[in-house]
């Protein structure tokens, strides 16, 4: 037997029943055993156009290989496809992730695409000026000890080239010296030889004790002819003994062996800082910025796999919602929806208690879903939202002014540290030795090694060493200041956006929407009845009200044709052409049109309790349809 179809429930429902075709109306708010397979179709593909939104969104960020991405992907849009196919709460959950997304937690995803911007933007361009100025001090230490070796050089360069030429010419400096031994050998054998003189002069001479007495005796021994001359004037000098001594032995030790070798002795330097300042200074920073650039890609991953979570955290947040709307009754139930409108217009005709228009105390717990203006129980998130903006907004500011601050300290420096290096050495050393005796070519030998000359001149500057400081570009600023703007305009849309979360869980739960919504109308009306019952007990009260005495203090104005007046029931302003005054000689309560109906028209304090008190208490008689 076919159904007729009720009037529909939702606005989302009217307007599609207004603009859709009629098959088009039917597959989407029809029961589900109309269109079956269409259904599994359009679910299936929805689940996996999902699923690869969803991979892309959650897991293709984490670092894996190529081959691990295409078997996980197709496993998980697998998973969505089946999903989509057989689960409303699935197909639910996917499509309030976009209203989440506006949400808080759509916020933190932005919070920290926004760190990640900074991250890729002003805390890079930190960190790269600074190291190029760091690589900078390094250039230009590294100039300061190639231009201390120069000099260094120019100055021990002559030596070294002195020793080395001595070195070279050892063997003819042997030579020499043999020659020099074999011309003394002649003086040697003339002082030392036993000729000239008979036995009994052999005999002084072998007591001698020394070369000064063996040469006098010698002497003495050859002038016996003319002994006493020679007694007297022997021609020999007092020191001729020692100095031939001294020449024989520095003629002999001239004759040994001549080896010359060259010792260059180099000094260990000192380590500066850990660095040997000897060695290139600037592959020593550019290693220890290596390691930090490494340990900044590891940061840099962490923070993808941060957005990645975020995005689960997005489609949780989501699932959650659909399980507490099926779960708990009472779990964002606060809404004056459209049945709950068709429900009061239904009481009204049947002249039953009805809720709207809705009392002062009633309007701060239920929200109008058409009104633009922020209900006081929506507030707080949004304020909460703008402050977490404005503290990110805050600390973005600070981050750029840091990061302006040191690129132009860097570009100062960069114009104004500019030097020029002249480095010039002249050296002429010409030690002229002449005669050609054995001692000149001696001293040619050596000393004349010395005469060396260089010219050095060298000019150089730090242009190379200069930094070269980066400043940010539009993008950069771009990346992080859309996603604020976004951030902002999230906080003012997230109160509409919370709003749109039923509506999308209405659509795939309607019977769920609908046993909601009567729960909330009989809920209210019996939060009215006891309402009323204790504004009626507070009325009978002898104490006035502060609405008693501002009316009486306000009587005056009817003489002049104005008066204020106020609900003694819901305290709230009534028109004069609507208030309900009572009947009942002296008495002077006033009542609004609902009030007075909810108190079946009679008076709560010209009457007994009993008779006041409303007798209405029937509760909507729909269904309740299970979950």
């Amino acid at each position: 037997m076919e159904t007729r179809r009720k009037t529909p429930h939702s606005t989302l429902e009217q307007v599609c029943k207004r603009i859709l075709p009629l098959r088009v109306f039917k597959f989407l708010f029809g029961p589900l055993s109309e269109f079956s397979v269409a259904r599994r179709i359009t679910g299936a593909v929805f689940g996996a156009l999902s699923g690869a939104g969803l991979f892309f969104g959650l897991i293709y960020n984490i670092a894996m290989t190529t081959v691990q991405h295409i078997i996980v992907g197709c496993v998980f849009v697998g998973l969505c496809t089946l999903g989509g196919m057989f689960s409303s709460l699935f197909r639910c959950s996917v499509l309030l992730m976009f209203p989440s997304m506006i949400g808080s937690h759509g916020r933190t995803f932005l919070m920290v695409f926004v760190l990640h911007g900074l991250y890729q933007g002003p805390i890079a361009n930190i960190q790269h000026n600074v190291q190029d100025v760091a690589s900078s001090m390094g250039c230009n230490i590294d100039l300061q000890i190639t231009h201390s070796k120069l000099m260094w050089r120019m100055l021990t360069e002559p030596y070294v080239e002195v020793v080395q030429e001595i070195v070279e010419d050892s063997e003819e400096f042997q030579n020499e010296a043999q020659n020099v031994s074999m011309q003394f050998q002649k003086v040697r054998d003339e002082v030392m030889g036993q000729y000239g003189f008979n036995s009994l002069g052999k005999e002084s001479v072998h007591t001698a004790n020394s070369t000064q007495e063996e040469y006098v005796a010698k002497t003495r021994a050859r002038c016996d002819l003319m002994n006493p001359w020679c007694t007297e004037k022997i021609p020999v000098e007092g020191n001729f003994g020692q100095t031939f001594d001294k020449l024989n032995d520095s003629i002999n030790r001239l004759a040994e062996h001549f080896t010359t070798n060259l010792v260059l002795e180099e000094l260990e330097q000192q380590a500066v800082l850990g660095v040997n300042v000897l060695q290139d200074f600037s592959k020593e920073l550019s290693r220890e910025f290596q390691e930090k650039t490494a340990i900044a890609e590891k940061i840099s991953g962490v923070i993808n796999f941060l957005l990645s979570f975020t995005f689960i955290t997005v489609f949780t947040s989501a699932f959650g919602y659909v399980r507490q709307y099926c779960r708990d009754i009472l779990f964002d139930n606060v809404y004056i929806t459209t049945y709950f409108r068709q429900i009061d217009a239904r009481r009204i005709r049947a002249e039953k208690r009805h809720l709207l228009p809705l009392k002062k105390a009633e309007r701060e717990s239920l929200i109008n879903p058409w009104r633009l203006s922020i209900h006081a129980s929506e507030l707080m998130p949004v304020i909460v939202g703008f402050l977490q903006v404005a503290s990110l907004a805050l600390f973005v500011c600070v981050l750029l002014a840091v990061d302006g601050i040191l690129y132009n300290i860097f570009d100062l420096i960069r114009r104004h540290t500019f030097t020029t290096y002249s480095i010039t050495s002249v050296q002429h050393a010409d030690i002229v030795i002449g005669g050609d005796s054995m001692l000149a070519r001696l001293l040619r030998k050596t000393i004349g090694a010395f005469n060396t000359s260089s010219n050095f001149d060298i000019e150089s500057s730090n242009l190379d060493c200069l930094p070269q400081p980066h400043s940010l570009i539009l993008s950069d600023y771009l990346r992080i200041f859309i996603p604020l703007l976004l951030m902002f305009l999230m906080c003012l849309l997230q109160v509409y956006s919370n709003r749109l979360r039923r509506v999308i869980t209405a659509f795939y739960f309607p019977k769920r929407e609908k046993k909601r919504i009567l729960f909330l109308y009989n809920l209210q009306i019996q939060k009215r009845i006891s309402f009323i019952n204790r504004q009626c007990h507070r009325l009978r009260n002898p104490k006035q009200t502060f609405v008693m005495v501002l009316s009486g203090v306000l009587a005056p104005l009817k003489r002049v044709g104005c008066r204020l007046l106020w609900c003694c029931v819901c305290e709230g302003f009534v028109r004069q052409n609507q208030a309900v005054e009572c009947s009942s000689v002296g008495c002077t309560m006033i009542y609004c049109q609902q009030c007075w109906t909810d108190l079946d028209n009679i008076c709560c304090i010209c009457y007994p309790r009993n008779q006041c008190a409303p007798q209405d208490s029937s509760y909507d008689s729909e269904v309740y349809y299970g979950c």
